[in-house]
């Protein structure tokens, strides 16, 4: 069995991987805002969202509805961008 520490100390190297890409992701929605701006496309894509919830969820044995509930926490966050 590992120790706590080394169990403790993977999830702190998850959580700085989780921090790093979720920068890299509002930067992208900076840049689709960006470009939704230059060509009147709306910012919000209801379609899009549950293309991506469905496709990102399929697979999922467990854990969905969690995974759900933080996806759409980052969607939240995602959108606060483009005001």
């Amino acid at each position: 069995m590992r120790s706590i520490e080394d169990v403790r100390n993977d999830i702190s190297a998850i959580d700085v991987k989780i921090r790093d890409l979720f920068i890299e992701r509002l930067n992208l929605i900076q840049e689709i805002k960006e470009i939704k701006i230059a060509t009147s496309y709306p910012f919000v894509d209801s379609r899009r969202e549950e293309e991506m919830k469905n496709t990102y969820t399929k697979d999922l044995s467990c854990y969905k509805s969690e995974y759900l509930e933080l996806f759409n926490k980052i969607l939240e966050i995602s959108k606060k961008t483009y005001k």
